[in-house]
């Protein structure tokens, strides 16, 4: 659930949202749906981005069948602005931000100043407190040594985990035991930016399993298992981490169009995107040396991203390299997940690329034809119910396919994480290196 939205329910509907004085942007969503999940760190922000000129709300569709009825509301996540409780705007999906933001300043007047979102913390890694360094850094091993760093299902993770029953963590969790950022920065004096990138970027070097179901599990072990451990080592008690994410995000951006390893198994981008990413890297370049760019800078930057971008069927790895630049272009020390949604939408870009890369050009085709049969008979028959689908002899071949795919598949993606795991850690490394240079 989001901190900074209040939860709505038919009985409370009135005096929260149509007796509101401010608009209210609200966000119609479920326990089980997986989108909705993905969007709640991201509407958490917009919440704070508009502290004061929108009031943000989260109505769950479950408890409150007859709110989604009044509204429409046939799937989710579906968020609507309302005035009075009238609808002047709505979208479906776990839009971008950077979408979000052009809907609500349509009808709100937007913040373009070249002053911060929120007022700048000033933490304290640690507080200064080598004894509380130790504590956290036992706190952590402890939990990687008996194999508790883990996810299972969808990886990777929409949020930080702490599991305690289920002895389920990453490292925001396995650090603080619990996964509020306003309490981890309290209590560990590290910036939610930068210990939202640090869990983010540990869960890739996990190594994958399957239980006898098929369902799959990622735990930190092996070789790389120790790179949480490193970061924390790396910190100095008293540091001040703020501009770490920035340091990162101008390595990160760079290093993707310059043909790095940042882009494994021979993927490249096209040059027509190049300078935007190079745009934005640069204005993460000035954040980190203090030098602020302004919120007309910042829009700039993610509207030449998007428009350069092409879309993802014409070349999907320049699509999550432009798409990465775009949703990383705003100011991550006021807003924590950008650099975690750049690397997850990268990540998502390069799967296909990644598993492809397992097959000779002969089985990649065959495997596509049977797909594309399967697509085509569902389409030829779009009435057909649930029993006549799967008695389909292309059904039969397609799900024959994926089975024998499957460990292929798995490793391939296994070998991705780990690429970028190792790689992005690296990126991490320097950023908090040049951090600590800075701050000498």
């Amino acid at each position: 659930m989001s901190e900074h939205a209040v939860d709505v329910t038919e009985a409370t509907f009135a005096d929260e949202i149509e007796q509101a004085e401010l608009p209210v942007f609200v966000d119609f969503w479920a326990p089980w749906c997986g989108p909705c999940k993905q969007l709640t760190p991201r509407f958490d922000e917009l919440a704070q981005m508009y502290q004061g000129r929108v009031k943000f709300a989260k109505i769950d569709i479950d408890g409150n069948q007859a709110l989604a009825k009044r509204f429409g509301v046939r799937s989710v996540p579906a968020l609507l602005l309302l005035k009075a409780g009238e609808v002047v705007a709505q979208t479906l999906g776990a839009q971008s931000r950077s979408a979000l933001v052009d809907l609500l300043d349509q009808h709100v007047t937007a913040q373009t100043s070249g002053k911060p979102l929120a007022p700048v913390k000033s933490l304290r890694a640690f507080h200064g407190d080598g004894e509380l360094k130790r504590k956290v850094i036992d706190q952590v091993r402890k939990h990687i040594e008996a194999g508790q760093i883990q996810v299972r299902g969808q990886f990777p993770p929409t949020a930080p985990i702490c599991e305690t029953e289920r002895e389920q963590y990453t490292l925001i969790g396995a650090a603080l035991h619990g996964t509020s950022m306003e309490q981890y920065e309290a209590a560990i004096g590290i910036p939610a930016s930068a210990a939202i990138l640090e869990d983010f970027i540990h869960v890739f070097p996990m190594q994958v399993s399957a239980d006898p179901l098929g369902s799959l599990s990622y735990t930190l072990r092996g070789a790389m298992r120790d790179y949480p451990l490193e970061w924390f080592e790396g910190i100095p008690p008293g540091v001040d981490l703020r501009h770490t994410t920035s340091y990162f995000l101008h390595w990160l951006l760079l290093d993707l169009v310059e043909g790095s390893p940042s882009l494994p198994f021979g993927a490249t981008s096209s040059d027509s995107i190049k300078a935007s990413v190079r745009d934005v890297a640069v204005l993460h370049g000035r954040m980190a040396k203090g030098d602020v760019p302004s919120a007309a800078e910042w829009k700039a930057a993610r509207e030449a991203a998007g428009k350069a971008r092409p879309s993802y069927q014409e070349d999907a790895v320049s699509w999550g390299v432009a798409t990465c630049a775009e949703a990383t272009s705003w100011p991550s020390d006021e807003l924590p997940f950008v650099a975690r949604e750049g690397l997850n939408t990268l990540f998502s870009s390069l799967r296909e690329i990644a598993v492809r890369h397992g097959y000779s050009a002969a089985a990649w085709a065959e495997r596509e034809a049977i797909a594309t049969t399967y697509q085509k008979k569902k389409e030829s028959e779009p009435d057909a119910g649930r029993e006549a689908i799967f008695a389909w002899e292309e059904t039969k071949a397609f799900f024959a396919m994926l089975k024998d795919a499957r460990p292929t598949d798995i490793a391939q993606l296994e070998l991705l994480q780990h690429t970028l795991g190792k790689h992005w850690h690296q990126g991490l490394m320097q950023a908090l290196a040049k951090t600590l240079q800075q701050g000498a």
